[in-house]
């Protein structure tokens, strides 16, 4: 396929759509009907922008709007879930200085592991706050009772 047949078929749809059928019966027949089309149309050729390429600004000209059209009113957003606390994997009870292994982190009574501070330490238990949540996780089931944060 040329490219002047598919100018003739473009400027033909344009010419319809702009001025409706009456235009294209009004156009004088013969081989130069086409180039004075495409003459005519060259301005609002030069407006329209290549589809394929992302739009640089916004202006009036270029993006046409019904009054009709209403924006949609934004999504609610929902809060993230809580983060998991760390898993404990041992614990070194050793009164005001125990320590606990928390993914992998040795970390003293006072200390803060991935957002998480570690309150108390108690026989195979962890005692974590976070945003003012208290949780306990255990050597068995890291959070208690959360299945998910069991071991494997």
């Amino acid at each position: 396929m040329t490219l002047r047949p598919l100018r003739l078929v473009v400027a033909g749809a344009l010419v319809w759509q702009l001025h409706g059928a009456h235009a294209l019966a009004a156009a004088p027949p013969g081989p130069d009907s086409a180039g004075a089309m495409l003459e005519r149309l060259g301005p609002l050729l030069k407006r329209l922008r290549d589809p394929f390429v992302p739009p640089q600004s916004h202006s009036p000209s270029v993006i046409a709007t019904t009054p009709d059209t209403v924006a949609a009113p934004p999504a609610p957003v929902e809060p993230a879930p809580p983060p998991l606390p760390p898993k404990l994997r041992a614990v070194v009870l050793a009164g005001p200085r125990s320590l606990a292994n928390l993914d992998g982190t040795v970390a003293e009574i006072g200390a803060t592991v991935d957002g998480w501070r570690l309150v108390e330490v108690r026989e195979r238990e962890a005692v974590l706050v976070r945003d003012g949540r208290t949780h306990v996780v255990s050597i068995d089931h890291g959070a208690a009772g959360d299945p998910a944060r069991r071991p494997q």
